[in-house]
C-alpha cells in the first residue's frame, strides 16, 4: 500500500521553523528557501491559489541548516 505524504501549510512552515511569514517570504522570494511541492488554483480564472510542501521538503531544509550550523563551528 502507498504512503501518502503529509502536506504542509505555509502557517506550518513559519510555526516549524518559529520564523514570522515575512522572512519565510523573503526567504522564498530569494531561493534560500525550497519552492513549494504543490501549486494549486482554486477557481477557474486562477485568482486563488495555494501552496503546500511535504513534510520530507521541511525536514531536508532543517537538516540541511543543522548541518551548516556544524560546519561554521
Amino acid at each position: 500500500m502507498t504512503q501518502v505524504e503529509k502536506l504542509l501549510k505555509k502557517k506550518d512552515i513559519i510555526e516549524a521553523l518559529s520564523i514570522e511569514k515575512s522572512t519565510l517570504d523573503r526567504w522564498m522570494a530569494s531561493g534560500f528557501f525550497p519552492p513549494p511541492d504543490v501549486r494549486r488554483f482554486t477557481t477557474a480564472n486562477k485568482k486563488n491559489f495555494f501552496v503546500r510542501w511535504k513534510a520530507s521538503t521541511l525536514s531536508k531544509f532543517i537538516s540541511e541548516m543543522e548541518q551548516e550550523k556544524d560546519d561554521a563551528q
